[in-house]
């Protein structure tokens, strides 16, 4: 079942997130280019920094598939934003008894933005993946074509072999069997061209009338959530 909008404006904030608030939307900053429905899981304990009408604020640091400091990661696949989040869904977890949250978002790349699409899992698309895990102190972002960008697209990626560092992969959804792709917003000006539209509350294993995988077994920890 759906949890009533109402209760988005009662549940607990904890405040140990590494993460800023909301920021306001600047209607001067937004492009008319590049729109695009994505979908985000979040614990319940972000939804201070992704409110409705609002673009959403930078997540706490970790090195990912797209960068090696913080990454906004999203699908635009609701369903598979679905799946993820059914890693929140221990009774014991931070979270909140078992319930997470799917952020629904709007992309459109403000004017001046860098971004950046790999089409494919290509060469350039492992190493820099490999670059982005294996950073060190995180104190520069690895380059990308010889520079930065603040928007990436592209496949998600998962270790082939974890016994290899770097033997990366695309990864497959266990919803759809399709390859996985994902945005990530990893800069500060590529976040004020997301518009949060909608968030939803769910249970553990609640797949809104979506198509629930006959056996539903959790891919490997990524960097999407």
């Amino acid at each position: 079942m759906i949890f009533p909008k109402a209760i988005l404006l009662v549940l607990p904030v904890l405040s140990y997130l590494n993460t800023i608030g909301a920021l306001p939307i600047d209607p001067d900053r937004l492009a008319l280019r590049a729109i695009g429905t994505y979908y985000r899981a979040i614990e319940v304990v972000e939804m201070s920094a992704n409110k409705v009408g609002h673009h959403p604020g930078k997540p706490k640091n970790k090195p990912g598939d797209f960068s090696n400091q913080w990454g906004y990661y999203m699908f635009p696949s609701k369903v598979d934003a679905i799946f993820w989040g059914n890693q929140f869904k221990t009774p014991n977890h931070d979270s909140g008894k078992g319930q997470f949250a799917v952020v629904e978002l709007e992309w459109s790349s403000p004017v001046g933005v860098t971004f950046y699409e790999f089409t494919s899992p290509d060469d350039q698309w492992k190493s820099f993946v490999t670059a982005n895990y294996n950073a060190g102190d995180m104190a520069d972002r690895p380059k990308l074509a010889g520079k930065d960008y603040s928007a990436v697209q592209g496949p998600m990626s998962y270790n082939a072999d974890p016994s290899k560092s770097g033997d990366y992969a695309q990864e497959t959804s266990q919803v759809t069997g399709k390859p996985l792709t994902q945005l990530a917003i990893v800069a500060l000006d590529g976040l004020e061209g997301v518009t949060v539209k909608n968030v939803d509350i769910y249970n553990a294993a609640d797949w809104q009338g979506g198509p629930m995988p006959k056996s539903v077994k959790l891919a490997p920890k990524s960097a999407a959530t």
